[in-house]
């Protein structure tokens, strides 16, 4: 399980490939073994068994204007291994 922040969960979202997700779980009230912060539930991406193995990984970066111009950069990096992958 990851548990990731908000710009976090947004680079890993994009790094997934359609194709490797096998289903979406959402679990709105989740069991006493997961930590509870505030009254959120879990989003349970079960992948495929059988994914390529070997690394992917991307680079994004966006720019916007609002009263101050801000900028976002973020890489992400993953390695699948025969049993057990690396985020």
């Amino acid at each position: 399980m990851l548990n990731l922040s908000g710009s976090e969960l947004i680079t890993y979202l994009k790094s997934l490939r359609s194709e490797n997700i096998e289903k979406i779980e959402v679990i709105t009230t989740p069991p006493a073994k997961y930590e509870a912060q505030g009254n959120s539930g879990l989003i349970n991406i079960v992948l495929k068994k059988n994914q390529n193995l070997g690394w992917n990984g991307s680079i994004t970066s966006s720019l916007q204007q609002q009263t101050y111009t801000g900028t976002s950069n973020s890489a992400t990096s993953i390695i699948r291994m025969k049993n057990y992958g690396l985020h």
